[in-house]
């Protein structure tokens, strides 16, 4: 997969949340919805801009060794001692009228 084809998917990925991994041996965690896919930003109507973040972190380590049922919290632990650089982009997202 390519940054191309990841910027041309569409969202969110459909019934299969794997479809557009890289195909080596990955999982993606769930997110604050639950869910093993992208499911986009949604302000509630009415309540402004809201700011969405998206950060990519580059590793020392080539697996975490977490499964794909660890949280978000226990992630950002186990692999705070491994990180090369950070990136992290500020979505502004306005919700609708």
């Amino acid at each position: 997969m390519t940054s191309s084809d990841a910027m041309h998917s569409p969202a969110p990925f459909g019934p299969d949340p794997y479809a557009y991994l890289p195909k080596v041996p990955s999982f993606q965690l769930a997110g604050d919805a639950g869910a093993r896919q992208y499911v986009g930003g949604a302000p509630p109507a009415g309540s402004g801009v809201h700011k969405y973040y998206l950060t990519v972190t580059a590793l020392s380590v080539p697996k975490t060794g977490l499964g794909p049922d660890a949280g978000a919290a226990y992630l950002g632990f186990t692999i705070a001692g491994h990180t090369l650089a950070r990136a992290t982009l500020v979505c502004p997202t306005p919700a609708s009228a």
